[in-house]
């Protein structure tokens, strides 16, 4: 894996992230030039939220991911998908913005982990038709999927999904932020929309995860 970038690449990857945030895509772009999520390449870029290594810590300490596949959907610039691949697991991570998984592509190129990156909308047919994975990451974009395509669709995405794996991460909007769902003010109602609408008999909590004024619970589904 390449060093620190040289300054044409550095000049390169800035240019892709000056395209960030341009075009507005509501729950993955932030503002011009800042990042979603940090990345664990570049620590000085400023970024909307700062929690994507200890969410990724928390995976690897609920789950030996070494060798297993696995799939971050709504992966914005590949935070948390980075962090996993270096930590052993074989990654994909998907997301509906184009300059984010653009920018995750340059890097990957640069960095050479082996995590694979998708631009795709996050639909039925797209989770219908996936492989299946030992396990998936959907942290944080399910509430966008509800407020952009209707909870009910959001909901049998998410039942499919869960067929597609043997463990989910999940955590979503619990009544705050933009993409606040009404039925879903709290844990227990996050616990609730799990329980009934995936297939998992075994769902855990993780804790409560501080991302400035939002605090979201993180649950493990097996």
């Amino acid at each position: 894996m390449n060093s620190k970038p040289s300054w044409k690449h550095k000049k390169h990857f800035r240019e892709l992230l000056s395209k960030i945030g341009i075009n507005k895509i509501e729950g993955s772009s932030t503002k011009q030039g800042c990042l979603y999520h940090e990345l664990p390449f570049f620590t000085s870029i400023p970024t909307h939220r700062k929690s994507s290594k200890l969410r990724a810590d928390l995976i690897k300490n609920n789950l030996e991911i070494t060798d297993k596949t696995g799939l971050d959907l709504g992966c914005s610039v590949g935070g948390i998908t980075f962090e996993l691949q270096l930590a052993g697991a074989k990654m994909v991570g998907i997301d509906y913005d184009p300059n984010v998984i653009t920018l995750a592509k340059e890097v990957e190129k640069y960095y050479n982990t082996g995590a694979l990156f998708q631009h795709e909308p996050i639909t039925f047919s797209l989770i219908f038709d996936l492989q299946e994975f030992d396990f998936i990451v959907w942290l944080n974009q399910w509430m966008w999927l509800a407020k952009q395509e209707g909870e009910d669709v959001a909901r049998q995405i998410l039942y499919t999904a869960s067929k597609k794996t043997e463990m989910l991460f999940f955590s979503t909007s619990e009544n705050d932020g933009q993409a606040k769902i009404e039925s879903i003010k709290n844990s227990k109602d996050v616990y609730k929309l799990l329980s009934r609408t995936t297939r998992f008999q075994d769902i855990e909590s993780l804790g409560v995860i501080k991302d400035g004024k939002h605090k979201r619970t993180m649950f493990k589904c097996y």
